[in-house]
């Protein structure tokens, strides 16, 4: 597990994440009161990173750090997957590939977000999550590593039967196909 002080130490500038996090807790909006002290910070810490990446959707450096912020919190448990899900997680990270189709640092970072998002796959589907993964894998062909993000939470997401049936009708199995050429 990453630290997530480490994924967003390079932050610089007024909009940097890490400064929203040091100070935007207590204005990220109130936590439930049945939470633990750790659970409020980390409720309201997500609850920042979100509001990040919304206000400033056309840079692509808050964007990519917000991402893996995400992720990172995604990856210390399943209750943050479920904390990230009823924020508007899924949502806001789909808004993210659709902002920026093309550009390959912003796209990776949102399809690892996805990936790590385990306990809310059938959000990520459900939102049309599936439908943009292979929109990425159409648009990215030849960069490995967004490639292989995709890749990874389409696998997440076909654990689920449906999620399969859904991913043959999208077009999803001739996609990967070209992936593997």
């Amino acid at each position: 597990m990453i630290p997530l002080t480490t994924i967003l130490s390079d932050s610089t500038g007024p909009t940097s994440i890490i400064e929203i996090m040091g100070c935007g807790a207590s204005t990220a909006g109130q936590p439930s009161p049945q939470l633990t002290p750790q659970q409020q910070q980390v409720t309201a810490s997500i609850s920042a990173v979100l509001e990040e990446l919304h206000q400033h959707p056309a840079d692509a450096d808050v964007q990519v750090k917000g991402c893996k912020a995400l992720r990172a919190f995604s990856q210390q448990s399943d209750e943050n997957d479920v904390i990230i899900a009823k924020k508007g997680g899924i949502t806001q990270l789909l808004k993210v590939l659709q902002q920026h189709p093309t550009h390959a640092g912003v796209v990776g970072a949102a399809c690892a977000a996805l990936c790590s998002l385990a306990m809310a796959a059938a959000l990520v589907a459900n939102e049309g999550g599936i439908t943009q993964l292979l929109k990425v894998l159409q648009q990215h062909l030849t960069h490995a590593g967004v490639v292989e993000q995709a890749c990874w939470a389409l696998r997440r997401l076909a654990v689920n039967a449906e999620n399969r049936v859904t991913m043959a009708n999208e077009g999803g199995i001739a996609q990967l196909l070209k992936v593997l050429q």
